[in-house]
């Protein structure tokens, strides 16, 4: 049989290097670990960044077709004033130069001015429909870029194995053997 100093020596540094062993394994799991958690949020900030950039260039896009729809029912409506106008200046101008007067005269103007005022409620509908519609497509847009950013998660950082707990553990390696070697000796004394 071994005395019980090789016993205590051997015993303590095997649980020792077991321990450190133990240490370094979940040093580099760690390390792995958290390489992969850095790059999933590189992805995260990047998927992020791109959601956000087509939400914008997407909103743009819609606010720009309302201004051109705008800027195009502003051009109607002018015509359609300028059109009423002339319409009753010749209708004026026929009447009096054929003397024509009274009612049937205010009627025609009347009836001008009827077309123009539905003519120009019928842009402004289509305007107010214009608008309507693009803020529901804003609402679209905004939904998406939040689903995009949504899909991808962020990574949370891995613990970082305690130094303690290896030291902690090499010294209670070192205890247990101690507490071996004195067990050993209190037996070999016995034993005698």
């Amino acid at each position: 049989m071994c005395d019980p100093v090789t016993m205590a020596v051997a015993s303590f540094g095997i649980q020792a290097v077991s321990t450190y062993s133990a240490y370094q394994s979940e040093k580099a799991q760690y390390q792995v670990e958290a390489q992969q958690a850095d790059e999933q949020n590189r992805y995260y900030e990047r998927n992020k960044r791109e959601a956000i950039k087509s939400q914008i260039e997407q909103s743009a896009q819609t606010g720009n077709r309302l201004r051109q729809e705008d800027k195009g029912r502003a051009e109607e409506s002018m015509q359609i004033d300028q059109q009423a106008t002339a319409d009753r200046a010749t209708a004026l101008i026929t009447a009096g130069e054929n003397g024509v007067s009274g009612l049937s005269v205010s009627g025609l103007i009347s009836e001008f001015y009827a077309k123009q005022g539905t003519a120009k409620a019928q842009i402004a509908a289509e305007g107010k429909m214009a608008r309507q519609q693009a803020n529901v497509d804003l609402k679209g847009i905004e939904a998406q870029a939040e689903d995009r950013i949504r899909s991808v998660r962020k990574a949370a950082k891995p613990i970082k194995p305690s130094r303690l707990s290896a030291v902690l553990g090499i010294a209670g390696a070192g205890l247990g053997s101690y507490n071996g070697y004195k067990e050993a000796i209190k037996n070999n004394q016995g034993g005698r």
